[in-house]
């Protein structure tokens, strides 16, 4: 696929170089890592991490021996290594660049952290990726690039460029690195003999990157004829099935892992064009286009649906793969990815952002995406793929508001926080960005299958016997999933209602450390509806004998205006669920032992008005119980209700969930008791 042309803000500082590899001034802004559910890598800084006073420095390029060999450097100008600048000025930072600012704050204390001594050459004494120091996880050692773009690449805000311990440190990590790969061109990750996909995936990319600093900036010699070596080696092991038995699995397991790899074995093919390695890419990159994507639409995570690494990681990494091969073989990969992300993700009418159907995933907790990411916005790269599938634009970050934010950033006044460098990001840098405009992106939510529709039922499958149900009713629309769970993270059964004029009432998450999951749970917490395997029945067009909701064609399972009807229940029949949809109710008759729960995941705005059916409020964040039977919430024009036929207490639960970076939203576990068989209603209107 040919580079589409980039649109964007100006976003450079009078004079300000482009960053090596990007389009020219008019290119687009990082996005988003894990949305939702990121860990911010500030939590790993101790406090007081930015030393004060502004460091001295020459700039001296690629200061190496005459004949190539081992780099003579100079010692760092400071006994104690590199320092810190005590501040950066905010104007002269690049609006692509932005979120390097504040790796500026880390980088010298991340280098200082390389061990020189012999011994510990080229190992970290703390944790600054994968929270490992262990010494044999590849993975941690993909800092080498954020090492090596801070040597290489000249800026007026950070004072590292050419700076030779900042080499020292690049080269011993490099040594360390390089060190690790086994004979068969592999690197280790979860143990010293290990053989791993992923790690070897992600440094065939980043040793690419890397190498490309060092090229520009004539660092280095020696270790760019070993990089260049290693790739060759780690493409072959890479993309040979022989050697990575994780092209044998059907259907591919970790599918971001082999996407990533192919985009790293192209980037690397520049750097040693090895005609072996040549051919072998043809081959996989064929194969891979027709076995990472399920019936269903989602590329496959550990056998099942993982929002986090479709969007953040296998997307990105498909935009980078056309691009270094000048082509498009995951094309149609990437128009069925959009087409389940509309299902799967709901827009807000708020304009907050978007809810996604977190409790089918098997990895990841990246309960919505803003609809402004943050500043590392690991999705933005996507964007160069909206001209084929259009739809894609809905989950970008609009042009205009990036431009906004990057002015906000420009000129605000208080101190930047020092965060740990994210090589993902900073190999980003290189890929173009097309980010939509307002208008565009609003066009595409707008065409959204729940947004446009006010009426439908969609079955969908995976391939490997889950099934997902998305019901489409004038008042609500609702997600459930069944079947087996591919991961122990997986809540099956009911997953999300959300509302066209409202948004979300209800939001089921994966398994976590706090189980948001929407349905009943036995006595003790010990077993529940979600955390079975549930098979699902449905009455075709509403009327006659239940048949297996995987195998009902889909035309037979909307009746129209009648209710649809399902049922499900566990392996050993301790749940039992029946379900009525109607156009503004939602019935369930539950079974379940005594001394269960009913629980409700709801997901409450500040501006809620929420009350028990006896007139009691319920306040924002504070716990409440009751022995009514009925709960009422009032957003707006819309009053969602829930009603249950059994006595006894009642308790809304706040957990520490919120939602969106305005924090507005936060989870409310409503638990009502079970007795026997328990009618639950959740009506709209």
């Amino acid at each position: 696929m040919a580079d589409h042309p980039t649109r964007d803000p100006d976003d450079r500082p009078p004079g300000a170089p482009a960053p090596p590899g990007a389009p020219p001034a008019g290119s687009q802004a990082p996005r988003r890592g894990f949305p939702g559910g990121r860990l911010s890598r500030r939590a790993v800084l101790v406090a007081g991490a930015a030393s004060a006073g502004a460091v001295g420095y020459a700039i001296v390029r690629g200061a190496t021996s005459d004949d190539g060999g081992a780099p003579t450097v100079r010692p760092s100008a400071s006994a104690d290594g590199l320092a810190t600048p005590a501040g950066i000025d905010r104007s002269t930072v690049a609006g692509r660049e932005q979120p390097l600012a504040a790796y500026g704050l880390t980088i010298a204390r991340l280098a200082n952290g390389v061990g020189l001594e012999a011994g510990r050459r080229g190992l970290f004494g703390t944790s600054w990726w994968r929270d490992d120091v262990s010494g044999f996880n590849a993975r941690v050692c993909e800092q080498v690039l954020s090492l090596a773009w801070f040597y290489a690449n000249d800026r007026p805000w950070h004072p590292y460029a050419g700076d030779p311990a900042l080499l020292e440190a690049t080269d011993a990590l490099l040594d360390h690195y390089l060190g690790l790969q086994h004979d068969d061109g592999s690197w280790p990750e979860l143990a010293p003999d290990d053989h791993s996909t992923a790690a070897t995936a992600f440094a065939l990319g980043y040793l690419s990157r890397t190498l490309a600093h060092l090229g520009r900036a004539g660092a280095l010699p020696r270790q760019q004829r070993r990089i260049r070596e290693a790739l060759a080696r780690g493409s072959r092991w890479f993309l040979t099935p022989a050697l990575n038995p994780d092209w044998s699995d059907v259907p591919l397991e970790y599918t971001n892992q082999l996407i990533v790899g192919l985009a790293g074995s192209a980037l690397a093919f520049d750097q040693h064009r090895d005609p072996a390695v040549a051919s072998l890419l043809a081959a996989r990159v064929r194969d891979a286009a027709g076995r990472v994507q399920s019936p269903a639409g989602f590329l496959y995570e550990a056998g099942g649906m993982d929002i986090g690494y479709n969007l953040a990681v296998a997307l990105p990494r498909i935009a980078e793969l056309h691009r270094a091969l000048g082509a498009a073989p995951f094309a149609a990969v990437v128009d069925g990815l959009a087409g389940w992300w509309g299902l799967a993700l709901l827009p807000e009418p708020d304009g907050s952002g978007f809810v996604t159907f977190v409790a089918a995933s098997t990895r990841t907790q990246t309960r919505y995406l803003d609809a402004i990411a943050d500043d590392e916005d690991a999705t933005a790269p996507a964007s160069s793929l909206v001209a084929g599938s259009p739809g894609l634009a809905a989950f970008l970050t609009a042009l205009e508001d990036r431009a906004d934010e990057r002015r906000r950033w420009a000129g605000a006044t208080e101190p930047l926080e020092p965060d740990v460098p994210n090589p993902r990001v900073i190999a980003n840098l290189a890929l173009p960005q097309v980010l939509p405009a307002r208008a565009e992106r609003q066009a595409a939510v707008d065409r959204l299958p729940p947004v446009a529709r006010a009426r439908f039922v969609e079955v969908r499958t995976s391939g490997r016997d889950q099934v997902y149900l998305f019901v489409r009713r004038p008042r609500y629309y609702l997600q459930a999933c069944f079947g087996p769970r591919a991961s122990t993270r997986v809540r099956a059964g009911l997953g999300t209602l959300w509302t066209p004029g409202a948004g979300t009432f209800v939001h089921a998450s994966a398994g976590d450390d706090v189980d948001c999951a929407w349905g009943a749970v036995g006595p003790g917490r010990e077993d529940s509806e979600a955390t079975s395997g549930l098979r699902a029945s449905v009455v075709p067009n509403g009327a006659g004998g239940a048949q297996d909701l995987a195998a009902t064609p889909t035309p037979e399972l909307d009746p129209g205006p009648a209710p649809a009807h399902l049922s499900w229940a566990d392996p050993d029949g301790r749940f039992r669920v029946d379900v009525r949809l109607t156009d503004t109710e939602l019935r369930r008759s539950v079974t379940a032992p005594d001394g269960s729960v009913e629980q409700v995941p709801l997901l409450l705005t500040d501006t809620d008005r929420v009350s028990w059916a006896d007139g009691t409020a319920v306040v924002h964040g504070e716990a409440s119980s009751s022995t009514s039977t009925g709960l009422t919430v009032v957003r707006g024009a819309t009053t969602f209700e829930v009603r249950w036929s059994s006595a006894g207490e009642a308790r809304t639960v706040p957990v520490d969930v919120t939602y969106f970076r305005d924090g507005r939203r936060r989870i409310h576990l409503l638990q009502l008791p079970l007795a026997g068989t328990t009618a639950v209603r959740y009506t709209v209107t």
